[in-house]
Order: C-alpha cells, then sequence, then structure tokens
C-alpha cells in the first residue's frame, strides 16, 4: 500500500471514531512525497471522498468552539447537516472570537492549537486579522508542496538544487499575541513555513527578511546587489511580480554603482546598525563577478536590458507570481522585458486565509482545488444559491465560500472566481475580482470582475493589452484610467465601451484618463512601508480618486 493511501485510511478511521488526531493534510505531508505526487491525477478523481474525510475533521475540531456553537454546530446530528444549516458568515463575525483568542481563551474558534495570527497586507481594504490553526496551516504548507511538483513537472530547473531562487517577500515577525502566538504577515508567514525546504536554494537568507528597519528603497538596493552577485538565479518568485520589475528598474539606474559594491564587497546605502552589520557579514569582494557584469555593462550598455540578462543569468528561466486579476497586468509588463526563453507558472490563488487552488500548468492562472484542505462552496452571482464543488458548471463565475481548518464556517471571501472546467472531481478556476470592489452610477452597480472581464475580452478582440485599468466614480461619473504601451485611438474606445456599457449595464462613461508608467509606481510608493514591499501590493480595480495631473498623457472626453 502507498504512503498516501494509507494517510487516507488511517483520516477515514479517525473519522469513524470521532478521534481528533492528525489531521488528513498532516498525514499526507508526512506521507511519501514522490508518491504523493504522482498520484494527484488518480487522486483528483475521488475528490467527493477526499472533501468528506475534510469536511468531518473540520467539524470534529470546530463542533465545540465558542464560535461555532454560536453557528450551531453543537446541535446538528453531523457535519453535513451543521455546514447545510450555517449561513454564510463575513470578517465581522470572526473579529470578536480572534481577538477573545489572542488574548488566551481557549476553544474560541477551533479545538486545536494556534500556530500564528495572519495579517492581511490591507492594500484593497481595512488589514484583517484571522487564527491560523496547526492544522490550518498543514493544509497551506501541503497545498504549497502540490504547487511545486505542479511547477517542477513544467520546468525541471526548479527542482535542480544548484540553481538559484530569487524570492521576494515581507518582513515576516509582528511581535506576540497575548497568548504566546506571533502575528506574521501572510507572505512572509509562507516563506518562513517553507524555509527548511527551500533555503539553500534561495539567494535571499532568511533572517534578511526580519530585518524590520529598512525603508523600501533600500531594501529593493540590497536585494538586487544579492541577485546580481548570483550568476546562478534561474528561478523568480514573486506574488505581484512588479517587484521584480521595479529591482530591475532600480538596477537599469544604478548598476554602475551595484558593479562597484559587488566589486568591493561593501553596500552604498544607509541602513540602521543591525542591518548595516548582517550586510557587512553577508558581502565579500567579488571582483571576478564585477568584472562579468561590467563587460556585460560595456556590451549592451545596460545588465538589466532583455538582451544583457542572458549573460547576467545564463539560467534564468522561470517566473511564478499572480498571473490573474490586476496583478496579471503587472506580470505580462514584467515578462515583456524578459528573455524569451523565460517562462511563467501561477504562483495558484491563496490568501491570508488560505490557499485555494493548484495550478497544473504553466502560463495559466487557474488551478484545480485541492481535495484536502478546505471545503469549498460557490455562490451564484444572480441568485445567491451556494453550490458543492461537485455541482459548479464550467465557464461561469462564482462568489467563492470556504470552510476551513483554522475555524472559517461558511467564509464569504467576497473573490469572485472563474470555473473553467474539471480536473476529475476537482473544479478548476481563477481569481478574478473582489465583490466588495463596487462601482456604482445612476443606481445601478457593477463590480470589479465585469470590469476586468469586459477589458481582457477587448485586449483579445483587438489584440491589445493594457498595463494598467482602473474603473473611477468621481461626483458621480464614471472614467477609466488606462495604461498601455500599445498605440490605442482612445476616443473610438471610449465610444465603443460605451456601446456595450449602455446597452448591457444602463451607464455610460465620461472620460478616459491615459496614464504613464508613473502613475503606478506612485501608487506602489504610497502602500509600501518597512518591511512591506510591492510584491504584497495589488493595484485596486475599482477607485475613488482620479490621477495627478502629473501623470496624464491625454484626456479624452464622452462626445455629447
Amino acid at each position: 500500500m502507498k504512503g498516501y493511501e494509507k494517510a487516507i485510511q488511517d483520516a477515514e478511521a479517525d473519522v469513524h471514531a470521532k478521534r481528533i488526531d492528525k489531521s488528513l493534510p498532516q498525514r499526507l505531508l508526512e506521507s511519501d512525497q514522490i508518491e504523493l505526487y504522482y498520484g494527484m491525477p488518480e487522486l483528483f478523481k475521488d475528490f467527493d471522498r477526499y472533501e468528506d474525510i475534510v469536511l468531518n475533521e473540520i467539524y470534529l475540531r470546530l463542533r465545540n468552539s465558542a464560535f461555532a456553537k454560536k453557528h450551531g454546530a453543537d446541535k446538528a446530528a453531523n457535519a453535513h447537516e451543521w455546514l447545510e444549516n450555517a449561513p454564510l458568515t463575513t470578517y465581522s463575525d470572526y473579529r470578536p472570537f480572534v481577538e477573545s483568542s489572542m488574548l488566551g481563551a481557549k476553544s474560541a474558534l477551533y479545538q486545536d492549537d494556534t500556530q500564528a495570527y495572519i495579517l492581511t497586507s490591507g492594500t484593497t481594504g481595512a488589514p484583517k486579522i484571522f487564527a491560523d490553526s496547526v492544522s490550518g496551516n498543514f493544509a497551506k504548507l501541503l497545498v504549497m508542496r502540490l504547487r511545486g511538483f505542479y511547477t517542477r513537472t513544467a520546468f525541471p530547473i526548479t527542482g535542480d538544487r544548484s540553481a538559484k531562487n530569487l524570492t521576494f517577500s515581507n518582513y515576516a515577525g509582528l511581535g506576540n499575541a497575548q497568548d504566546g502566538k506571533p502575528i506574521l504577515r501572510a507572505s512572509g508567514s509562507t516563506a518562513r513555513s517553507l524555509r527548511k525546504y527551500t533555503d539553500t536554494m534561495n539567494i535571499i537568507p532568511a533572517p534578511f527578511w526580519e530585518l524590520p528597519d529598512i525603508g523600501p528603497r533600500e531594501r529593493d538596493y540590497l536585494i538586487a546587489l544579492m541577485a546580481l552577485s548570483d550568476p546562478a538565479l534561474a528561478k523568480v518568485f514573486a506574488n505581484n511580480l512588479a517587484h521584480f520589475g521595479r529591482m530591475l528598474s532600480q538596477v537599469d539606474a544604478l548598476g554602475d554603482q551595484m558593479i562597484s559594491d559587488i566589486r568591493e564587497g561593501h553596500q552604498s546605502v544607509d541602513l540602521p546598525e543591525d542591518a548595516r552589520v548582517f550586510m557587512q557579514e553577508l558581502l565579500s569582494p567579488n571582483p571576478g563577478r564585477a568584472d562579468a557584469l561590467d563587460a556585460v555593462m560595456r556590451e549592451f550598455g545596460s545588465i538589466s536590458s532583455k538582451e544583457a540578462l542572458e549573460s547576467v543569468w545564463p539560467r534564468f528561466s522561470l517566473v511564478s507570481g499572480w498571473l490573474n486579476g490586476p496583478t496579471g497586468r503587472d506580470a505580462r509588463q514584467v515578462m515583456r522585458r524578459l528573455p524569451k526563453k523565460v517562462g511563467a507558472f501561477a504562483m495558484g490563488y491563496g490568501s491570508s486565509e488560505g490557499k485555494w487552488n493548484i495550478p497544473l500548468k504553466a502560463a495559466t492562472a487557474e488551478g484545480a482545488a485541492s481535495p484536502f484542505s478546505s471545503i469549498y462552496e460557490f455562490r451564484d452571482l444572480v441568485t445567491g444559491r451556494l453550490y458543492r464543488a461537485s455541482e459548479v458548471w464550467p465557464h461561469k463565475f462564482y462568489e467563492l465560500v470556504v470552510t476551513t481548518y483554522s475555524g472559517l464556517v461558511r467564509y464569504n471571501m467576497q473573490d469572485v472566481v472563474y470555473v473553467t472546467g474539471r480536473e476529475g472531481g476537482s473544479p478548476v478556476f481563477a481569481f478574478c475580482g473582489k465583490t466588495s470592489e463596487i462601482v456604482r452610477v445612476n443606481g445601478r452597480k457593477r463590480d470589479s470582475h465585469n470590469f476586468l472581464a469586459l477589458f481582457a475580452w477587448i485586449e483579445i478582440k483587438r489584440g491589445i493589452e493594457f498595463d494598467l485599468m482602473q474603473a473611477c466614480v468621481k461626483d458621480g461619473e464614471l472614467s477609466f484610467i488606462l495604461e498601455s504601451a500599445d498605440d490605442i485611438d482612445y476616443a473610438e474606445l471610449l465610444r465603443f465601451l460605451n456601446s456595450i456599457m449602455g446597452e448591457h449595464w444602463g451607464f455610460t462613461a465620461s472620460h478616459i484618463y491615459v496614464v504613464d508608467s508613473a502613475y503606478k509606481q506612485a501608487y506602489f510608493d504610497s502602500k509600501e512601508l518597512p518591511g512591506r514591499g510591492v510584491s504584497g501590493i495589488k493595484v485596486p480595480t475599482v477607485t475613488a480618486d482620479l490621477p495627478d495631473g502629473k501623470f496624464i498623457k491625454a484626456l479624452v472626453n464622452k462626445e455629447d
């Protein structure tokens, strides 16, 4: 019997006996990983079986918690009855229970130990904080490991331990709650969880991300310096690949200075004393590498151009990040700067609350739902009806609702996902936008995914790309804020958009503001903090703020 088969049988036995022992995600992580990886195509076929195990495990861990009792868990005959009768929830339902847990209350959200508390970025809304149970953390780790398998299948160099990673993270640690558990940023916590698997392959050593007082520009300079110092860089990982693009722009501007620093084994930015000492111990003179970079500079005039990067990092072949939603545009913009041999693999759809899918092939944003980590339900955007994973229809938009090992029960993510098909019994879907980002004009409303879908259709239909698209409502008027490297007749585009929106949505746009790349960079600048860089920032699709005049290349008005 294969290890993962025994893990599943043991989990089923525990569920039958109503024991709270190891969770299914933990058992699978402890099984033979190679067997598990190659067994995944078969395992996807039996999605309902594993989902049933997960539901029962979650129920056993949650039913006696204060939150679950409030929502009828202790009165339900079984897990299925509990879930069917539980109401939809939002973050406001959890906040007092999370706060109670942080103060030391046991079983506020689950009968499990707390791994950490996870703080959201807050770049598209107010920051939230979630409790992450030990079982919930295992569920996240399992999805991350499975994602890694499919990445290695598409890009074998990922499994080559001599090929180095450039991984963009955020400062993870934000102190401890009163119960002694750490408070972590979401992306930083993921990187921390994966250290034992990836540290030897990372160009940036893990302690670097724990230096709290480095400004964003100084931190990016040091990242670029360490990346340029290592010719073995082969893979770049960043939630928002715009962070890598920002680094390349810095290299382009300060290449000579960086080469000099590599030659001398020092860095030319002002740092707090602890960071300065850390970097001093890390850097050493490397005149050979400096000479090689100097030769590239003389040949190409830069060390960050598409042609130069072939020589700077000869093994560079993969970038991975968010390839869909607003950040998908950032990713495509960065890809245009890279050598053709560099491929892309989606990071996968996830959030502070969990990891929701597993991308199965290169250059596509959609992924299959993991059958081992959460319960997925899909809310019809028109009727509000909830569908289980086995009931959803392909080629349809839904709002994602999840139930997790960390105490979330029918939690409405307020995320719109698009179901593209199935992998065995698992739905395959991609993140599209937030239902919380709403445009209201003349008493009618549309959310962000409507606009993202409209412009994606235009891009396909016309063979153009937008590097930025925002819908802005100011003083009751709808405008679009657009950036593109393509030659576009914006007056004609506005007429075309208005004909579609007027017919189907009952409103039109008054203006198109065509902006330059500095507009988006200024937004990133405004949201960066010490310990939080561009990698964790999303430019919102819906905004209430018109662009500053200094960023506007052209203004197109609707014809009366």
